[in-house]
């Protein structure tokens, strides 16, 4: 038989070694940290002199203590020592995130009412690979936290390609703002950082200023060129159209063209994002190109996550984002007044504006770090996973004012790592410890959810539960059903009665004594380890290697039960657990601390990758010398 005891040694390490995670204290006043000597002195010691002065236990030998107690103990001979309790910061120097040291991030607040700095921790910060095209005004190309993604597409309006020495490029501003939300250099120690960290994003200039009607205009044939070169000559993934059409204002024909250029690019796979208008007071009034079908219609909220006063309302919108008072990139030669839009310190290479322009670009992004993360990701099912992840906000379902609700980044991108991997959980997420554990003991058929869309991981583990997983784990072989149960409290009927009775058969389990099993009663880690060694010692007679030299030296060793004794020592021998370090040298096993959802299957999933032919016909082991014992 293969014995892979490196693979068991690590696995039941996970098992006894469960991490467990702190948060960060508030300021603590007048709390004192009181150390015990737990060398000399036992718990049951320790803990009358806690209750004798009131301490609380908090983890091992320390203690909780206010300052008077704290004194009054600092010469008694079973404290080693006392000091204030000290007060911790969260590790965020200001004002970086995801490791950004841009100095206006802290101002960009959109990016965490979106949650995409655990897309950046856990999925993607984009790819060069993925081309958005910002069909606007242009962009400064001078820009000094533009120097990395962007690329400088045609001139509709001059009829030129020549323009990287142009620096009054983009004449109002409007299409620098936009591009700069989605890719300005990210950790440059400059600025702000952009949705996508990698990304190519190119500049097609339709729209120009007209200082006669002191607006901001462009010809419909133009959109539709950039449109069509957008697809056939930049290999687009996305296109992002701050920018409407009203059709009452505009002819048929340019509506139709709008949408035959929209369609073309949809039917070639790209992802369009338009802007519904900041027209609320037209209401069911429909803008183009965000009316269309094919194309993603973004209203804006504000800080608050409410609908802002100009944000049109009607079915254009599909979705909202961020869109009132967004910090991005300026272009000081604009021949709109600059003055009028710089961020609080003046800086006239930034501006400070607001309407459904700016709430596209963000979902223009989403849809960038989507087709990072999977290039095949079709512009249908983009959407649709758009729907599904939103944040619902207004009235319940659709409605015209918010569409299906805020973007949400992390939980699309979830969605599609989810949908890759198999997972139907919502509670579980890609980063956690436990994620790959619980998919494979999910797939494999040996722990279910709690529901059809929870797995429970932080849920206590009850005896019934881990019985279950044992049972599973060797295949739910048939089970001789007596004319009596051997417990009093199992349910007829019930779940868990197969397993158990399985597992107290084959001397697994021996209940907690009385004639009960308990079968909801949370599981400790001392009756995990026995029951493990049980099912593989004893059961499946897999050998365990031993080592003479580890000796069992736990201070908590005392609190270990008489019945797991046997087990724990073998696993110390066998080099499989060390237990909890208390520093020094000095170690605790923690015997009655509960095993959770999570831990066990962390635990099984490795287990189930091992090679346990057992080398001789499985027999059951004799019956315990005390018929009391429990696990």
């Amino acid at each position: 038989m293969k014995k892979r005891s490196t693979i068991l040694v690590l696995l039941l390490t996970l098992l006894v070694l469960t991490a467990f995670s702190t948060g960060v204290a508030a300021e603590t006043g007048e709390e004192w940290i009181v150390v015990l000597d737990a060398e000399h002195y036992s718990t049951a010691e320790m803990q009358s002199l806690a209750d004798a002065y009131g301490m609380e236990h908090l983890l091992d030998a320390y203690y909780i203590a206010d300052e008077n107690t704290a004194a009054a103990l600092k010469n008694h001979p079973m404290v080693l020592s006392a000091g204030a309790a000290g007060t911790a910061f969260l590790c965020d120097a200001e004002p970086s995130a995801a490791g950004y040291n841009d100095p206006y991030i802290s101002k960009q607040w959109a990016l965490d009412m979106i949650h995409v700095e655990n897309v950046w921790k856990y999925y993607t910060t984009g790819s060069k690979d993925v081309v958005v095209c910002v069909i606007d005004s242009g962009f400064f190309v001078n820009h000094e936290d533009a120097q990395k993604n962007y690329k400088v597409g045609k001139d509709y309006v001059l009829s030129t390609d020549d323009l990287e020495a142009n620096v009054t490029f983009d004449s109002t501003s409007h299409g620098t703002s936009c591009a700069g939300l989605i890719g300005a250099t990210s950790g440059n120690g400059k600025g702000i950082t952009g949705m996508l960290k990698d990304v190519t994003v190119v500049s097609q200039r339709t729209f120009y200023w007209d200082e006669d009607a002191k607006e901001k205009k462009a010809s419909v044939i133009h959109i539709a060129q950039a449109i069509r070169d957008a697809v056939d000559q930049h290999r687009a993934d996305v296109i992002s159209m701050s920018f409407l059409l009203d059709s009452q204002k505009t002819s048929p024909e340019s509506v139709a063209l709008l949408k035959s250029a929209c369609e073309y690019a949809y039917g070639k796979g790209v992802i369009l994002v338009a802007a519904a208008g900041n027209n609320a007071d037209h209401g069911s009034t429909l803008q183009y190109p965000a009316a269309f079908d094919c194309v993603i219609g973004v209203g804006a909220v504000d800080s608050n996550r409410q609908v802002v006063s100009f944000s049109a309302r009607n079915t254009s919108v599909y979705c909202c984002a961020p869109g009132a008072g967004i910090l991005s990139l300026g272009n000081p030669y604009s021949n709109e007044d600059p003055l009028a839009y710089l961020p609080d310190d003046g800086n006239i290479y930034y501006r400070v504006t607001s309407g459904t322009s700016l709430a596209t670009p963000f979902v223009a992004s989403l849809a960038a770090l989507a087709r990072s993360y999977d290039e095949n990701i079709t512009p249908e099912e983009f959407t649709s996973l758009l729907k599904k992840t939103c944040t619902d906000l207004g009235d319940p379902g659709y409605d015209t004012s918010y569409g299906y609700g805020l973007i949400n980044c992390e939980k699309l991108l979830k969605a599609m790592s989810d949908k890759a991997d198999g997972n139907i959980f919502e509670d579980i997420s890609k980063g956690s410890w436990y994620y790959d554990s619980v998919l494979k003991v999910y797939h494999n058929k040996l722990m279910v959810g709690m529901s059809d869309t929870q797995f429970g991981p932080e849920t206590e583990l009850t005896r019934a539960m881990f019985a279950t997983i044992i049972y599973r784990l060797e295949g739910e072989p048939a089970v001789s059903l007596p004319g009596s149960d051997p417990f009093t409290d199992l349910e007829s009927g019930s779940w868990y009665r197969k397993a158990v009775l399985w597992c107290e058969q084959n001397g697994i389990v021996y209940g907690v004594g009385g004639g009960k099993f308990a079968p909801y009663q949370p599981i400790s880690r001392q009756e995990v380890v026995t029951m493990l060694y049980r099912y593989y010692n004893d059961y499946k007679k897999v050998t365990l290697p031993v080592d003479d030299s580890k000796s069992v030296n736990f201070e908590d060793a005392a609190d270990i039960a008489d019945w797991a004794q046997k087990s724990v020592t073998a696993m110390v021998k066998a080099g499989i657990i060390e237990g909890y370090s208390v520093g020094s040298g000095r170690y605790v096993f923690r015997p009655q601390t509960i095993a959770t959802r999570a831990v066990a299957a962390r635990i099984i999933s490795g287990l189930y990758d091992l090679d346990l032919d057992p080398e001789e016909p499985v027999t059951p082991p004799a019956e315990p010398e005390d018929p009391s014992a429990k696990e």
